[in-house]
């Protein structure tokens, strides 16, 4: 199901190609911004004004791969995106034992206009979704731990994501 999703999502995310918009125009320029250390600490730790760990990855991945730094950004899009259908689809293997409702969520996914529209964007969207799904899924794990010190562990981890996930988007 994985390798189906990868391959659809990944195959219209090369046709389609980058796309561009103001907003992730913006990320670009902070991300030279922050490269440059010409960005002030105050904007960088205030989650209401700034984007910056999204940022930081915009970065992180020009100082990787220069010029062609968007097309990172693109491939970490669908990572994100996989990784996402996995967490969604382990979830339903969690909550029923039945292939049927697996294979619904997965082809659900697979066509989901929502999630394939973000994909060719410079955009903090399939980050985000990311994220709110890793929330879900350690919150559901640490409800379900008989585990008490484990529970609590989980339950760290999904503070934590919750903590980073303002910094990602912090609408």
């Amino acid at each position: 199901l994985l390798v189906t999703i990868l391959l659809f999502h990944g195959l219209y995310l090369i046709h389609t190609g980058v796309r561009s918009c103001s907003d992730g125009d913006s990320y670009l320029v902070g991300a030279d911004k922050l490269i440059n250390l010409e960005i002030e600490f105050t904007e960088l730790i205030n989650p209401i004004r700034s984007y910056s760990g999204f940022v930081a990855i915009v970065a992180f991945f020009k100082i990787i791969l220069g010029e062609t730094a968007k097309y990172g950004i693109l491939g970490f899009n669908l990572f994100c995106d996989i990784i996402t259908a996995l967490l969604l689809i382990l979830l339903i293997k969690r909550v029923s034992r039945h292939y049927i409702p697996i294979i619904t969520v997965a082809i659900l996914y697979l066509f989901s206009y929502e999630i394939v529209l973000w994909l060719f964007y410079i955009l903090t969207d399939m980050t985000f979704m990311l994220f709110a799904f890793l929330v879900l899924f350690f919150s559901f794990i640490s409800f379900s731990e008989r585990k008490k010190q484990r529970a609590l562990l989980l339950w760290g981890v999904t503070i934590f994501i919750i903590f980073i996930s303002i910094y990602i988007r912090p609408t």
